[in-house]
């Protein structure tokens, strides 16, 4: 997960280090050293984090590609995630 990512969905959604940390299971310290880029996460704290800001699924509805396309989300800059929704509604016929 993108350091620069989490700050991002942090400050769009009004969302502390304490916020995230409390809501996962991570210290005050240990965010603090995630966003500052001193410490990686584990891929179940990375999971769990997605999770909270609503990027992932229920484990009993989730496909293997269900998993593979939110992961891939969570690594897209919002310039990114922005073209690829410019391009699936005009894919689908709709408009902005």
């Amino acid at each position: 997960m993108k350091v620069e990512w989490l700050k991002s969905e942090m400050s769009k959604r009004n969302l502390t280090q304490r916020d995230v940390g409390e809501a996962v299971g991570l210290s005050d310290a240990q965010m603090s050293k995630v966003l500052n880029g001193l410490r990686k996460l584990s891929s179940e704290e990375a999971d769990r984090i997605r999770r909270f800001l609503g990027y992932a699924l229920p484990d009993d509805e989730a496909t293997e590609l269900d998993i593979r396309l939110l992961h891939a989300l969570s690594q897209m800059t919002d310039a990114e995630k922005s073209a690829l929704e410019v391009f699936l509604q005009s894919f689908a016929g709709l408009k902005k």
